[in-house]
């Protein structure tokens, strides 16, 4: 039996439907506005709409095919054939004409209902589907998200919020087991849970499933964040818990077969077995395999933490013994300095021989312990660097000059074969002689007597070195050209599995004759660290028993690279001595022949505002159009920064020459707490000159 809606003020059709359909549910309304208020709470079959003799039919069909579309309800105009304007036809699932034909009425009205049923399939089946779609969706966002966290917390919250948006639930609690100390309970509620609610999800938890735990556990010992949707609403109490008004599922999370914690959900409307428990129970197990890898993370993090924490502690250890060292080793080479000196007499010859043996052996001591002292620093980043602008060659002579003697000793051939005219280079002179000294040192160590040693210096193209066996920091080469310091040896050379072992600390490849002939094992290793503070490159090639090449490539810098070099150690130094930094560009748009900016730059003194620090640096660099001019400082408050930035805006007020159409251009930025990445802050700092000079 179906229900029919007849809208008609013709008591003769109305009879006569009504004769026609005994079988059906019929409703009569006279009005329109009474049959969409009815239909607002009600679905019926059919509205059947007599149009004859009907004032504005054309807008009462069109009203009631606007209320009903969505419910898929089926109109029946009756019509009659005289009508002229028949433009409410277009509104009509299907019409019949006047007079009524009992066979006819039937058959259309069969004919619609049938159509609705259909529709009503439909569009039940079109919401599953939409329905299924979202979920995958969802299903695919939230095993995305999860694959892309290494947090445990995050990782639960990732998948309540998942479990949320399938399962539309009341509440949902998780409880996890951190470790004994660490016991969390998650609550996600709609709305805001009772203080006895709270203690109840507590005990529920512990007791319900106190099996699954190997915890002895009490709810004094949990922490409880709580995360509430609707604050300002009315409060869930226990009857959230009692089963006939709320159904409920459970999972225990399990990581590796190790249990990790408990997930329940709370909902009035009864979980579907088939599809919605499923996609709980699918979403519960996706997240445990993040969990997993979580957990190895954090594993792995502690136990970083814990070797970092044992090298730093090796790295002090070095450090003070180094220091306690060389306080009575410089004591003893004072005193051996003055019994060499000349000027005590008497003193027999046979003394004067164990004197230079003492001096000898403190000097080799002296050198351990500046080894041992170099490397604490350099691994703990706290050696001093001193760039400046300065030719190798002077460096290679002075090595050589300072171990001549030594090859003497050994009768080694010793030779310098210089490349004239080499570009200069930023370095700091200091450690990277500091650098040719342990290689020849190496050499020296591992050449026989009559053999031979060779500094080569030469200019080489990026390219070339491409090729040589660094391969893992072939991305590193980054300037056009390098200056490459060449030693070449005639000892017994290394082995090709040991090559990549040379540059370690403490390590010695050649065993025997390792022990033969000393050293600590930090010197190859040192020297690799200096290297790659300069951005170069240190590697060996060898063939056994015909010596070795180690070879030592810095790169010729251009004036930006040698401020940006300097920049990137300023910076890491102000992070790992918690100084703040500031960095500010000037610009001159459209250089002329003689460009102002510098006669501005002289005018302002940078110097002399930060006179105080001992910190500031600048630079000068130009491009086709413009004159940069970019300075900073470490350890530069924003106080400091502002009455900098202040200065400049008053010298170019008050400047005559700016008053004439010359502007300058300014970029700033600043980190008061935290440097960041050098190439970050000039990056930035650039894009806003960029935007300025654009502006």
């Amino acid at each position: 039996m179906s229900e029919i809606i007849l809208l008609s003020d013709n008591d003769k059709n109305i009879k006569t439907i009504q004769k026609y359909l005994p079988l059906h549910i019929i409703t009569v309304f006279q009005q329109k506005d009474g049959v969409l208020e009815y239909i607002k709470n009600k679905t019926p079959e059919v509205i059947i709409v007599d149009t004859v003799g009907m004032k504005d039919a054309v807008n009462v069909c069109r009203a009631i095919k606007f209320d009903t579309q969505m419910q898929n309800i089926g109109i029946i105009l009756i019509v009659d054939k005289k009508q002229k304007n028949k433009d409410f036809l277009k509104y009509a699932s299907s019409y019949i004409s006047k007079p009524i034909d009992k066979d006819i009425l039937n058959a259309t009205l069969n004919s619609v209902i049938l159509t609705k049923h259909s529709l009503d399939e439909l569009s039940e089946s079109n919401s599953a589907l939409s329905t299924s779609l979202y979920r995958l969706d969802e299903l695919n966002k939230t095993i995305t998200a999860l694959a892309g966290s290494l947090d445990k917390s995050k990782i639960i919250e990732i998948m309540t919020s998942g479990i949320e948006k399938f399962l539309s639930y009341q509440l949902c609690y998780s409880l996890v087991f951190n470790d004994p100390l660490d016991i969390t309970l998650s609550i996600n509620s709609l709305h805001p849970i009772s203080p006895r609610l709270e203690e109840a999800i507590k005990l529920r938890a512990i007791y319900s499933y106190k099996n699954l735990f190997n915890i002895h556990t009490t709810k004094e010992d949990i922490k409880v964040i709580k995360n509430i949707k609707r604050p300002n609403d009315f409060e869930y109490d226990l009857n959230i818990l009692v089963p006939a008004k709320f159904d409920t599922v459970f999972a225990p999370i399990n990581v590796k077969d190790k249990f990790f914690g408990i997930i329940e959900v709370f909902r009035e409307k009864e979980f579907n077995k088939n599809v919605d428990v499923i996609a709980f129970q699918t979403l519960v197990k996706q997240a445990t395999f993040p969990l997993q890898s979580a957990i190895l993370y954090e594993e792995i993090k502690e136990q970083n933490d814990k070797l970092e924490e044992m090298e730093k502690k090796k790295s002090e250890f070095f450090s003070i013994v180094s220091h306690e060292l060389r306080t009575p080793l410089t004591a003893i080479k004072n005193a051996i300095t003055i019994l060499l000196s000349g000027n005590i007499p008497n003193i027999p010859d046979r003394v004067v021989l164990f004197v230079k043996m003492i001096e000898r052996n403190s000097e080799k001591i002296f050198s351990i312990v500046q080894e041992w002292l170099d490397s604490a620093k350099a691994e703990t980043g706290k050696l001093d660097y001193n760039f400046t602008v300065a030719n190798i060659n002077p460096l290679v002579d002075s090595v050589k000059q300072s171990l001549s003697n030594l090859a003497d000793e050994k009768n080694i051939d010793f030779t310098v074969n210089k490349t004239e005219n080499i570009p200069a280079l930023y370095i700091d002179t200091k450690r990277i002689e500091q650098v040719i000294t342990n290689l020849v040192s190496n050499a020296l160590k591992y050449t026989k007597n009559g053999g031979k040693i060779t500094i080569t210096t030469e200019l080489t193209e990026a390219e070339m070195l491409k090729e040589k066996p660094f391969s893992k920091d072939k991305d590193r080469v980054l300037s056009d050209e390098y200056v490459v310091v060449k030693v070449s040896d005639t000892g017994d050379g290394i082995a090709k599995e040991n090559l990549e072992k040379v540059f370690e600390k403490f390590e010695q490849v050649n065993g025997t004759l390792s022990r033969s002939v000393g050293g600590t094992g930090l010197g190859l290793f040192i020297a690799k660290q200096f290297a790659d503070v300069h951005d170069g490159f240190l590697w060996v090639e060898s063939v056994v028993h015909k010596g070795s090449d180690f070879y030592l490539a810095i790169p010729v810098l251009t004036e930006d690279e040698r401020f940006e070099m300097q920049l990137r150690h300023d910076i890491s130094n102000a992070n790992s001595d918690k100084k703040s930094f500031g960095l500010i560009t000037l610009c001159e748009n459209k250089l002329t022949d003689k460009p102002y900016l510098v006669e501005f730059i002289r005018k302002l003194d940078c110097e002399n505002i930060f006179k105080k620090s001992t910190d500031s640096k600048y630079f000068y660099t130009e491009t086709k159009e413009n004159l940069y001019y970019s300075f900073y400082d470490v350890n530069m408050n924003i106080q400091i920064f502002n009455f900098v930035i202040q200065r400049i805006k008053d010298f170019a007020q008050k400047d005559k020459n700016l008053q004439n159409g010359k502007k300058i251009y300014l970029s700033h930025v600043n980190y008061p707490d935290d440097a960041g990445d050098a190439e970050e802050l000039m990056n930035q700092s650039k894009k806003q000159l960029k935007e300025v000079i654009n502006g």
